[in-house]
């Protein structure tokens, strides 16, 4: 297959930052390998893991599942364990809890993004209106100390195997810190 001459398929888009084909195929044997190291790593935790976007005026959740979004999907390839409330067997994709309904994110780590606009001015006041609530610091994430907040680049705006990369970023830092 020759990328610049080849059509762009939704399975693999043309790279437009990689040089070649060859580039783009060791991009992901890199990130295949990365991602089986990070999960035998995680077979030895026994956490679970929390996420939650800030939005104004609700919370949503990315469950894990067999549709779940990239970034949530990544996590998963990755053997991060998510809670009960998070992990679904159907099609669901999102949950969208109240703040009563957000003492279900009883993971042992929280990673949260927070998106209020595009800028980070409302994204930081978005933050710290939810964060100085008193339900939000009843969370058992928030009270060890292991709540997280990520960039929302990769999360909520995923573009492929960079972005992907960038979440086992994340998976390194806050969740196999630790080891």
């Amino acid at each position: 297959m020759n990328p610049q001459t080849e059509p762009e398929t939704p399975f693999f888009p043309r790279p437009k930052s990689l040089k070649s084909f060859d580039d783009g195929q060791a991009a992901l044997t890199a990130y295949d390998t990365r991602v089986a190291e990070i999960r035998e790593r995680m077979k030895d935790k026994d956490l679970t893991v929390s996420t939650v976007r800030l939005a104004p005026d609700r919370f949503v959740v990315f469950v894990d599942g067999p549709d779940a979004y990239a970034p949530y999907a990544v996590l998963h390839e990755a053997g991060v364990k998510r809670t009960a409330y998070e992990t679904v067997t159907d099609g669901t994709i999102v949950k969208r809890p109240d703040w009563e309904e957000l003492t279900n994110l009883d993971g042992d780590v929280l990673l949260y993004v927070s998106a209020s606009g595009f800028e980070s001015g409302p994204d930081d006041a978005l933050e710290k209106q939810v964060t100085e609530n008193p339900l939000w610091q009843l969370l058992p994430a928030v009270q060890a100390g292991r709540a997280h907040r990520v960039d929302r680049g990769p999360w909520q705006s995923f573009h492929g195997i960079s972005s992907a990369n960038r979440i086992l970023d994340d998976v390194e830092r806050y969740i196999l810190a630790d080891e």
